[in-house]
């Protein structure tokens, strides 16, 4: 028992000093985002149309834009309001992305998605998701400018898990 809260500890303090070496060149591209994302809306009509026509039904994307195609949400943007369980740690966020760390199972923290996600008017894409024994991706679309959520799950250790959640365009799944 001790053995495995030590190395749940080494791996999860490894995990927080590379993420913290990593965000001083990651916080440089969040200055640059919201500008980016305030012009957006004035051409998001005609960059949601492009992708559409470039993608292939057959890929990620292309299945994403055909299970979104027609659907219309009230999603507001939320980039800090990402929802995290009650005992998720965040150890990294920037404008695009969230990691923590929490002690429930791969079942539970994907349950807590599918429970929380469509509160906030977000639709899972199923036939994108996976789920193992090691670890579940998880698909949502509605969110603003047509992009999509991608939430990994993966299993650190018996007792944590390490969540990823993304915000990202379509073609990026």
């Amino acid at each position: 028992m001790k053995k495995n809260y030590w190395v749940t500890l080494i791996v999860v303090s490894l995990a927080l000093v590379l993420t913290a070496c990593g965000s001083p060149g990651a916080e440089a591209p969040v200055a640059e985002q919201p500008a980016a994302e305030e012009a957006a809306p004035a051409e998001a009509p005609a960059a949601e149309a492009a992708p559409a026509a470039q993608l292939d039904a057959e890929t990620p994307g292309g299945i994403f834009q055909a299970a979104m195609a027609g659907v219309t949400t009230d999603v507001k943007t939320f980039l800090d309001g990402i929802p995290v369980p009650e005992d998720g740690t965040v150890s990294m966020e920037d404008a695009n992305r969230m990691d923590f760390v929490t002690s429930l199972s791969i079942e539970e923290c994907a349950q807590f998605y599918r429970d929380t996600f469509p509160t906030l008017g977000l639709i899972e894409i199923e036939e994108l998701g996976k789920q193992t024994d090691f670890g579940a991706t998880l698909i949502y679309g509605g969110y603003p400018n047509g992009k999509a959520i991608r939430v990994k799950i993966g299993r650190l250790s018996d007792i944590s898990r390490n969540v990823q959640v993304y915000i990202l365009d379509p073609e990026d799944l």
